[in-house]
């Protein structure tokens, strides 16, 4: 059992340079954190029985997923559709299999109800949430249990040192495999400096710090980095900015949400053949905001995982989701693939599920990102792809793929054993590592 002892509850990925910023939701300390386990196992022991919403005598392994009863995200309602679409393609019920627990906002109801899930003893996988606080409290209490579980929000501090066990897995690209692979075909196609904008937020301070990592790593340079706060509309400060830079290109890593703002007073500027814009997925993902950028977000290289994102969200019934996320959509179909696996290999059998780790992380699963496989962190190896949109004949809208990189790894950041990358001011100066360095623990 391992757990965060020489970790501040502020301190977020200081091991691999990612912007440090204090936790937004009001958390317990650290020390409460360090005992969560235990108070989480004394209410397994002492909850009583289980509510009859999810209690099963049948002995049917089961997916357990936790879900925000205020927040009600697209994101969590696209995840469950996507494992939904998995079984239904199988001609398979998957309600037989799914069962969905809800949680007020506060972390006493988050811990009860994900206590109420691990008590029963037919779930065998459990599905984190997407929100970054609930997905960490989550994985720190949930140290007391077997129970194989995936983690679906893309920040890499879940295998980072501070949450690290063999029984977390994540299907989904991390933000390093969102954005680094795309700096050498950046600089290759467009220029070597680059000017960084994207969300002043923990993932989009992470994908531009990763994106910032490879291109340096190949020789690139930097114009400046300005981050963007999320309820803002303003971006004269970034053009203004990026003017006095004097880069080839902009990398911007804004979220589907914050996107459509950046891009739309960007091609206000008539600035693209100045500085050509590139970024992660979701500047232009498939439904939104591609639809509502229009023409404005046509010719955006962008790095993609998913293969064709049109068909896949064909494939999924979203009338009660509104806007679908086929990014979450996606894991969840990779999480019941993995799931089918081991119910057809027998993997859930027997008292202890860590045979069952090590058969999953062995597996080659087939989905919507193509065929993907795990390494030593657990974190997904994918096929990542540059690619943009455009309007065929007909004004339809179509992707064009750009340029495909084959299994992408992320840089090993602890559990795998092999060393993570040193912030430059914990760097000893005799070394004489650049911006990051990969080094032998």
């Amino acid at each position: 059992m391992k757990f965060p002892y020489n970790l501040p509850d502020k301190i977020f990925l200081d091991e691999i340079g990612a912007q440090i910023r204090p936790n937004p939701r009001n958390r317990h300390g650290l020390f409460s954190k360090i005992i969560w386990a235990v108070y989480i196992a004394l209410l397994m022991t002492n909850l009583g029985p289980v509510s009859p919403c999810y209690a099963d005598e049948s002995g049917i392994p089961k997916v357990g997923f936790l879900v925000s009863k205020t927040k009600q995200t697209i994101e969590e309602k696209s995840l469950i559709m996507g494992f939904q679409t998995f079984f239904r393609e199988k001609s398979v019920d998957p309600s037989q299999y799914l069962i969905v627990q809800q949680y007020d906002d506060s972390e006493d109801s988050l811990l009860s109800s994900l206590a109420n899930l691990l008590k029963e003893p037919n779930v065998k996988i459990l599905v984190a949430p997407s929100d970054l606080d609930d997905s960490k409290d989550v994985l720190t209490a949930a140290t007391v249990s077997e129970v194989l579980t995936f983690v679906t929000n893309p920040c890499v501090r879940f295998v980072s040192g501070e949450i690290c066990r063999p029984n977390i897995f994540r299907v989904a690209p991390n933000t390093y495999l969102s954005s680094q692979p795309l700096a050498r075909w950046a600089l290759l196609n467009i220029g070597r400096k680059v000017f960084i904008t994207g969300d002043d937020s923990e993932p989009g301070n992470e994908l531009s710090d990763f994106f910032a990592l490879g291109l340096e790593k190949i020789g690139g340079s930097f114009g400046d980095r300005i981050m963007v706060p999320l309820d803002s509309n303003d971006f004269d400060s970034v053009f203004q900015k990026l003017e006095e830079s004097k880069a080839d290109f902009i990398f911007a890593a804004f979220s589907e949400k914050t996107a459509p703002k950046f891009i739309k007073a960007y091609t206000e500027k008539n600035i693209a053949e100045k500085y050509p814009l590139v970024g992660v997925g979701s500047l232009t993902a498939y439904p939104e905001p591609i639809k509502e950028l229009g023409k404005s977000g046509l010719g955006i290289r962008t790095l993609c995982s998913i293969k064709d994102p049109i068909a896949f969200g064909k494939s999924i019934d979203w009338k009660e989701a509104g806007n679908p996320d086929l990014a979450m959509a996606a894991q969840g179909y990779y999480i019941a693939g993995i799931f089918y696996s081991c119910l057809q290999e027998k993997a859930f059998e027997g008292s202890s599920l860590q045979k069952t780790y090590e058969f999953v992380s062995k597996l080659t699963v087939e989905g919507p990102q193509g065929k993907i496989q795990f390494d030593a962190n657990r974190e997904a190896i994918l096929e990542m792809e540059v690619c943009h949109w455009e309007h065929d004949s007909n004004g339809s809208l179509i992707r064009v793929l750009d340029e495909k990189f084959d299994k992408c790894h992320s840089l090993d950041f602890g559990c795998g054993g092999v060393g993570f990358p040193d912030r430059p001011e914990l760097a000893q100066p005799e070394t004489g590592q650049t911006l990051w360095e990969e080094h032998n623990q």
